[in-house]
């Protein structure tokens, strides 16, 4: 079992697709994240919220851990670099440029940002956001003592790879289920009891990755006191 030691949300303005790019480019300014991406800022500032959040008021013990979960990580960055490879040279492309372009650039700022040394996982999904799959692999971490927490985000940019599947499936409603909002949340997921906020999480049991009602699914992965 995990605690809920502390939790972040970020979402757009009410009738609006994406986050204020205005408040993320400030984050990033007062944070020093000056290479970082909307993606990666997005998922900055849901982590520090969620350390924020919890009884350690932002300074999490070092050891604790990052897990990023999404769809498409940082679509836009990835579409821009893939651009530049078709249009230059390879000798000519950024190395920060590719850098940036996978789910690890977002961890790593997050690790940098609130000094944590502990271990590291990615992840995505087409399918879905890869929530349960995350929060199953948190259980084990945890479980297997390689971390006492583990600050889990999740992310997703509205951009290139998503609208080109919107028009290909023929579904321009961008509040369908499959093409959500813009949007990013982070958990602090502890071991211990003492540190608890909001109540457990238990995640979905193994071999219970498969389509179901959210309804079933909210039942399993979270508990109140």
């Amino acid at each position: 079992m995990m605690y809920l030691a502390g939790k972040s949300e970020l979402l757009p303005p009410p009738g609006e697709h994406c986050i204020d790019r205005t408040f993320l480019a400030a984050f990033r300014k007062q944070h020093g994240l000056r290479r970082a991406d909307f993606y990666t800022a997005m998922a900055a500032a849901a982590a520090l919220a969620a350390a924020e959040d919890s009884c350690f008021q932002g300074r999490l013990p070092e050891e604790t851990g990052i897990f990023v979960s999404g769809r498409f990580g940082p679509q836009n960055t990835t579409a821009k670099f893939l651009d530049e490879l078709l249009t230059y040279p390879e000798d000519q492309l950024l190395a920060a440029a590719f850098s940036h372009s996978v789910h690890n650039a977002p961890a790593s700022y997050i690790a940098q940002m609130l000094s944590l040394t502990g271990p590291i996982l990615t992840m995505t999904r087409i399918r879905n956001t890869g929530i349960e799959s995350a929060l199953t692999s948190a259980a084990g971490f945890l479980a297997a003592d390689y971390c006492s927490r583990i600050l889990l985000i999740q992310v997703q940019e509205s951009g290139y790879i998503e609208e080109s599947l919107r028009k290909r499936n023929g579904t321009p409603d961008a509040n369908r289920t499959e093409f959500a909002r813009e949007h990013a949340s982070a958990l602090l997921l502890t071991r211990y009891e003492t540190e608890n906020r909001y109540g457990w999480i238990n995640p979905a049991a193994p071999g219970r990755d498969h389509p179901e009602s959210e309804e079933s699914h909210e039942q399993d992965l979270t508990g109140r006191n």
